[in-house]
């Protein structure tokens, strides 16, 4: 009658019962047992310093450098596993040049900063003045969007096309002194006009 209300066999039933009347147990079993990880911590801190090294190697690479290594074979979703238990994801690179962080970089950033230094024991934080330039487009959409896997994101928009803005202006820490809009880029002829309307 059980097995006619829960719709379950028959055998399932008798084999629940069988198990409680025997060892008092309810809990379903695991199975499959125990799995051992193929890889020893250090051999998976190994892996997480392959990554640090190079963070663009992909699972088959990986695979290769473990076996040529350590002569285990790890299949890429054991891989997968590890680096997300490294709490690590897939995202866009973003590229560091070289040079940047070389030592005769770094020592002329720090003479760079020094000229900074020297003007600022010589006149006011007020007297100095800092300008820059900067576009805006009117008519911007966005660049992403969601759709069904597969299939392109296409977004039906009338054919507005304006010009853009570019924006100058100078200020200090006390505030804006002086700024100017035009819907035209600014050149050497524009920039000098505006600094004459600055001084």
């Amino acid at each position: 009658m059980i097995s006619t209300i829960m719709d379950v066999k028959r055998t399932t039933f008798s084999t629940i019962i069988s198990k409680f009347v025997k060892d008092g147990q309810i809990e379903k079993m695991m199975r499959g047992g125990v799995r051992l990880p193929k890889l020893t911590d250090e051999q998976m801190a190994t892996v997480k310093s392959w990554i640090d090294a190079d963070c663009s190697i992909s699972l088959p690479k990986l695979k290769e450098k473990c076996l040529a290594e350590f002569g285990v074979n790890v299949s890429e979703a054991t891989l997968s596993r590890i680096m997300k238990s490294f709490s690590y994801t897939i995202k866009r690179i973003h590229v560091l040049q070289a040079r940047r962080n070389v030592a005769v970089t770094i020592e002329e950033r720090w003479r760079y900063s020094q000229t900074f230094l020297v003007l600022f024991t010589e006149v006011l934080e007020t007297q100095i003045y800092f300008l820059d330039e900067v576009g805006f487009c009117v008519a911007m959409r966005a660049k992403r969007g969601r759709s069904l896997r597969g299939t392109r994101a296409v977004q039906v928009a009338p054919g507005l096309r304006t010009r853009n803005i570019s924006i100058c202006c100078a200020m200090n820490s006390q505030g804006i002194l002086h700024y100017a809009a035009q819907t035209r880029a600014y050149n050497r002829q524009y920039f000098c006009t505006f600094l004459n309307d600055v001084f």
